[in-house]
């Protein structure tokens, strides 16, 4: 957000040094305060408010409130974990109307976008009612949480229409451009995705993940070229970090042509991949562009290395059959082959449930059926979606609460799994 335009800087920083003042005086006597490292992470949090909200913050506002909402912001900022939305919802429970009504607004859409984010529906649609009370239609943050609630939906028409009217009333919101340019991209419209990647790009410079996503989508696009110097930049930006460090080889292995070229691209993956032993996209990348080269043996070799670490990637195996085939091992190919058709099998079902799903979108049952295609084809944070939203249209019955069950035991197996399922109300 930009900083308030409508006070001169004069004013507006003496104010700001005076609600800091007295914030830090109250918080240190209800020890809150301990949670937060940094003053200027309190001072930019209050930069980032219209001058309205600070006006209203600096004669009665709960310090508690604000306390929690910078504690969500750091926990948002710094751990991505779905605890950053708890300080945000509790701020929100703070403030009354005797608060300032902006200040109120403000605090519970950017609690709910919170929990639309980490996969919490029910406090989502709840966090949303309240917001809708006093006039939740005209920010930001209300439309960036409809919109990710969609998403998770599988709803993505809906998605981009929400996070068209996120960037309408705030166009420097980074994240709302990337979550639009991600609803393009997966509707197929990789024309639109760049151009509303691109003004994320102008907006979050630094930010490597911009870059790369803007890379992929010039590159569904067919601008190769600017494809290569947005992945260049992301790993200039984070050469330590595996996913954008090995960027510019992948798109060397891409455009590999010559026998040259591949030995080149080849090499320089192998090198990569000692250096980041666990970028598995650089093994996919490598066995592709053996395929590529005709050097079957070696393709057949990463293959299998990468379908025992994703059984259920349907083209790994195919690409499995087809090199068994071409080294004349055609047993191997055979059941290659027949998993491979049972995995399509499995997605031409999760495609018609989610066509179904947007076709019907007040059907339980559909919602519950999606759930447990979309886990099966290992997509677990949409099957989570999918069934909190079964749940929330019909909290009465019993084989969807059965089924949220039976899922939460799914997900407690689940080794390093953040995913979780909210409760939902008896």
């Amino acid at each position: 957000m930009s900083k308030p335009s409508n006070a001169p800087p004069a004013k507006a920083s003496k104010l700001q040094l005076i609600i800091l003042t007295c914030l830090a005086v109250a918080a240190a006597g209800i020890g809150i305060v301990r949670f937060v490292r940094r003053e200027v992470t309190r001072e930019a949090f209050l930069l980032a408010q219209p001058t309205e909200v600070l006006k209203a913050m600096s004669v009665q506002t709960d310090p508690d409130a604000l306390n929690l909402l910078v504690m969500a912001q750091r926990l948002e900022k710094e751990t991505g974990k779905e605890s950053a939305y708890k300080p945000a919802v509790r701020a929100a429970l703070l403030l009354t109307s005797n608060d300032s009504q902006a200040l109120h607004l403000r605090t519970l859409t950017y609690a709910a976008r919170l929990a639309a984010l980490f996969g919490v529906e029910s406090e989502t649609e709840s966090l949303l009612k309240s917001a809708e009370a006093i006039g939740g239609s005209a920010d930001s943050n209300y439309y960036l949480a409809r919109g990710i609630l969609a998403r998770r939906r599988q709803q993505l028409g809906s998605s981009v229409t929400e996070f068209r009217e996120a960037v309408r009333l705030q166009p420097q919101n980074a994240e709302a451009w990337s979550r639009l340019g991600a609803s393009y991209t997966l509707l197929g419209q990789p024309e639109d995705a760049v151009a509303a990647l691109e003004q994320g790009v102008k907006l979050t410079p630094n930010d490597p993940q911009a870059h790369a996503s803007l890379a992929d989508s010039l590159g569904d696009a067919g601008q190769y070229t600017l494809s290569d110097s947005e992945e260049a930049a992301a790993a200039a930006l984070a050469p330590e970090q595996s996913e954008f460090a090995v960027l510019p080889a992948v798109g060397h292995a891409y455009h590999a042509r010559t026998d040259v070229q591949y030995q080149t691209a080849a090499a320089e993956l192998i090198r990569l991949r000692i250096r980041f032993p666990q970028a598995s996209k650089l093994t996919e990348v490598l066995a592709g562009l053996y395929m590529r080269a005709g050097q079957y043996a070696s393709a057949r070799q990463e293959l299998q290395r990468l379908t025992t670490e994703r059984p259920r990637d349907s083209e790994l195996w195919l690409n499995l059959a087809i090199s068994c085939m071409r080294c004349g091992e055609q047993a191997e190919a055979q059941k290659a082959f027949a998993r491979q058709t049972k995995l399509m099998q499995l997605k031409e079902r999760t495609v018609g449930l989610t066509q179904r799903a947007f076709l019907h979108q007040d059907d339980p049952k559909i919602y519950r059926e999606l759930s447990d295609a979309l886990y099966e084809s290992g997509d677990i944070a949409n099957s989570v979606g999918a069934m909190q939203h079964a749940a929330q249209l019909a909290p009465d019955d019993a084989k969807i609460q059965q089924a949220m069950r039976q899922l939460q035991n799914k997900l407690s197996a689940l080794k390093d799994s953040s995913i979780t399922l909210s409760p939902v109300q008896q």
